[in-house]
């Protein structure tokens, strides 16, 4: 049995790609999956239930445009009362058709608010914060 099992990761945007192959990952070692996806809401509810069904983990997935930053601080309302712990955080930036459209400074700032926000909500439950891991990719 994986040391890993039972513990849980929040990513952002888990629905293709990398965030996809580090979900399963994680998934595949017992790792209980929080994600967001922006639009993909089938995609998403359909890997949570193979990742659940495969991997016999929790997973879950919510709805985040990252470019919203009023949107943050509900999400992770919602994964800590999904979730009773929260050990990993990956967080990855908006693909660059978004960026195109955007400002690339509000996008930085929308990741650093998104990282502060659950390092926020970590340290005030006092469990799971102290092996928080975040990363931009």
């Amino acid at each position: 049995m994986s040391e890993m099992r039972g513990k849980t990761l929040v990513i952002t945007g888990a629905t293709k790609g990398i965030g996809k192959a580090i979900g399963e990952k994680f998934a595949k070692q017992g790792v209980n999956v929080a994600f967001t996806y922006n639009s993909n809401k089938d995609t998403a509810y359909d890997i949570a239930k193979e990742w659940e069904k495969t991997y016999g983990i929790k997973a879950k997935a919510y709805p985040l445009n990252i470019l919203e930053t009023d949107e943050f601080k509900p999400l992770f309302e919602s994964i800590d009362k999904d979730f009773d712990r929260v050990d990993f955080f990956v967080s990855k930036l908006v693909g660059m058709e978004s960026l195109c459209d955007s400002n690339l400074e509000d996008s930085t700032i929308s990741i650093q608010q998104q990282s502060m926000l659950l390092l926020s909500a970590l340290k005030r439950r006092q469990r799971g914060w102290k092996k928080w891991v975040a990363a931009l990719l």
